[in-house]
């Protein structure tokens, strides 16, 4: 409940148009200034605007699922990409000149814009003493509440991916503007401003729940991602290179012990095997040995009938 108290405090801020979560009102009626800005029922909380003297009637689920939104990782990771692009050192604040042109890029958007250009400047200029109010910074949590209110004032739907291409089309646009590449980015002198909350303890969270290798590719340009991270077909075709040089190696190993054995097996056979003879030879031995003897003749014998 604390929290949703926090949110109805930064919507009851006296905005533009441009803010103000118009899509989640159910009733807009015009009364006379109430004792009391913010009143609430049990299903509705009323916000009275001084500007236009109208009480705007918001539903406490609708405020619920809005708190949801603006705290999906998704979401939360997109705008914190868009403050370290214009926070490259990770100082403690942006100066005004860098927000109000964030809120530019996002302010255009708006369709009241495409019909009066100049009401995106008047806007942006108005929201932007109110978001800074006589600080020399905005902090990431406040740099947060500020694009958040202006994003949700763009997405037509309750989808957090419309609202990721929101901030993302932003970025895009950012990165291009002349304005930004001509800005100095690396300007110290917020961090003498007095302290205040960077961070809420919900954000300080879900940076907690940020792996470490995120967090570092996100610092190291492209060039070391590639050397400490390389491609996964790269790492893939070096297991491959590997297993084959393994087969190789087992394949010699397994070819070398069959000739070993062979070896062995070899030794043996000839030793006992018994060399062969030549016929011819033997023959002339005993034609030596009985040369000079008279040998009986051999009649044939005769068959007797």
């Amino acid at each position: 409940m604390e929290n949703l108290l926090i949110e109805i405090e930064i919507l009851s801020r006296p905005c533009s148009s441009y803010r103000g979560g118009s899509k989640w009102l159910v009733n807009r009626e015009a009364i006379p200034p109430p004792q009391h800005p913010i009143t609430s029922d049990k299903t509705n909380v009323k916000i009275y605007r001084k500007s236009c003297n109208l009480l705007d009637y918001y539903p406490i689920s609708g405020l619920v699922k809005r708190l949801e939104i603006k705290r999906n990782p998704s979401l939360f990771n997109c705008i914190l990409r868009l403050w370290k692009l214009i926070n490259p050192l990770s100082l403690k604040a942006i100066s005004k000149e860098i927000h109000e042109l964030v809120l530019e890029t996002l302010y255009k958007m708006h369709p009241q814009s495409l019909k009066i250009p100049d009401l995106a400047y008047k806007n942006l200029k108005f929201d932007s003493e109110i978001d800074f109010s006589k600080k020399l910074g905005l902090t990431f949590a406040e740099f947060y509440d500020a694009i958040f209110e202006s994003c949700d004032s763009l997405a037509k739907s309750i989808l957090v991916n419309e609202y990721c291409r929101i901030i993302q089309h932003c970025i895009s646009i950012t990165i291009d503007s002349p304005a930004f590449v001509s800005m100095n980015l690396y300007n110290k002198r917020h961090l003498k401003e007095s302290q205040r909350l960077s961070f809420y303890p919900w954000m300080q969270k879900m940076i907690r729940s940020l792996t470490p290798v995120r967090t570092s590719e996100l610092q190291l340009p492209e060039i070391l991602k590639k050397i400490l991270h390389p491609n996964e077909n790269i790492i893939k075709t070096q297991k491959l290179l590997q297993r084959n040089t393994n087969n190789e190696t087992s394949s010699l190993e397994r070819f070398s012990k069959l000739i070993g054995v062979k070896k062995k097996l070899k030794s043996p056979i000839r030793a006992v095997t018994p060399r062969l003879v030549n016929a011819r030879e033997i023959e002339g031995r005993l034609n030596s040995r009985f040369k000079g003897l008279k040998t009986p003749s051999l009649s044939p014998i005769k068959l007797l009938y």
